[in-house]
């Protein structure tokens, strides 16, 4: 969400930035930039709609391709009971591009680049609302009374006061703090330091193997691994002997055909660093055979012919695609997520999608579809 207040002259009087949590799958992050990960650490829309409706209020809103985001506004307002008594409305700068500068690119970036206007960040909400403003400013000039006509005519909405404001619930897209610093591991001690331990350490270790399927921990998994060896009251030292056990097998494993490929000492080298294991005993593991005995074999996740495996978001390649992959390697692609579900394909790890929160709830490993291609590439 991104607004920039102005006073009658278009000079910047006040902006608002943030991003929002939509407690869903987010879409298309190849176009928006915006992974689910980022949004966690946000607020939702009802946390920051105060602010919102204040800066709204008294002002003639305006947009390029109005109805597009007074859409959204509109369902959003409903959606928490807040909705004014008059329908939106909005000035477009989109609509009145052809009676004031005649036949141009209707779009934002189109109209933005022809009148030579930087947008530094192409649907980034602030950035797209700032270079709207420059437009504004362009069509004013060529045709003030035009513009001024215009204006005149939108409704000025009044939103209802139901909640003091608070700007600081806001989330900026650049703020540093939406992407932890802290690796999983410091992160852990931070948490776990003081427990006692001697917990429940099948647990962690079943969460662990889930959550590494692809060989990276999303921001979910992180949050899930620290829940559970808190709630387990793990101490710092048993985590890490669980994190070495694990590499110990995930390498033994990887050493049961007597090689070790370039694309798997790679991913064991990313594992080890992630669990904290140190680059020397990771460059031993990797050195030299280590034995695997065949019950650690089971603690693997594997797929098998008939295994179901669901789908969830816009991904990059399509479902139809991934949906290829899956039969490719004696799987069924399905359209929902059940108890009989064996994984999950996500656009992105962190999705707050309804599959995805079944998946949680029924421990089902998420992966990316990189996995998969990389397991029927592995096959070949």
């Amino acid at each position: 969400m991104g607004i920039v207040l102005l006073d009658e002259s278009f000079n910047e009087v006040d902006r608002f930035e943030s991003l929002v949590n939509p407690k869903r799958d987010i879409g298309p992050t190849h176009i928006h930039g915006i992974t689910t990960a980022q949004v966690l650490g946000a607020p939702d829309f009802e946390t920051i709609a105060p602010a919102i409706t204040a800066m709204l209020s008294g002002s003639v809103i305006v947009a390029h391709n109005a109805s597009f985001d007074i859409g959204f506004l509109t369902a959003e307002l409903t959606r928490i009971n807040r909705a004014p008594d008059e329908a939106l409305e909005a000035f477009c700068t989109m609509r009145i591009l052809g009676p004031v500068l005649g036949k141009v690119p209707a779009s934002l970036q189109g109209i933005s680049s022809l009148l030579g206007i930087e947008n530094p960040s192409a649907h980034s909400a602030l950035s797209d609302a700032l270079t709207t403003v420059e437009v504004l400013k362009a069509l004013y000039s060529a045709k003030p009374s035009y513009v001024d006509g215009v204006a005149a005519s939108t409704r000025v909405h009044d939103f209802p006061s139901y909640a003091a404001p608070n700007f600081e619930c806001a989330k900026p897209r650049s703020e540093k703090a939406l992407k932890p610093e802290q690796t999983f591991v410091q992160r852990l001690v931070m948490t776990l330091s003081g427990l006692p331990g001697s917990g429940a350490q099948k647990d962690y270790a079943a969460t662990l193997e889930r959550a590494l399927l692809d060989g990276a921990l999303s921001e979910t998994e992180i949050q899930q691994l620290i829940e559970v060896a808190a709630s387990n009251d793990l101490s710092v030292d048993e985590v890490r002997v669980l994190h070495a056990t694990y590499f110990s097998h995930l390498v033994g494993h990887a050493w049961l055909d007597g090689v070790i490929t370039e694309a798997e000492e790679g991913l064991l080298r990313n594992v080890g660093l992630t669990l904290g294991i140190s680059e020397f005993d990771v460059a031993e593991s990797l050195s030299a055979p280590t034995h695997a005995d065949t019950q650690d074999q089971n603690i693997f996740f594997q797929l098998c012919d008939g295994d179901e495996v669901a789908l969830t978001g816009d991904m990059q390649p399509s479902k139809s695609e991934v949906a290829v992959f899956i039969r490719t390697l004696g799987c069924v692609p399905v359209e929902s997520v059940t108890k009989k579900t064996k994984l999950l394909v996500a656009a992105d790890p962190d999705s707050q999608s309804g599959k995805a929160a079944k998946a949680r709830q029924y421990g089902i490993p998420i992966c990316v579809p990189a996995y998969l291609i990389d397991l029927v590439n592995s096959k070949q």
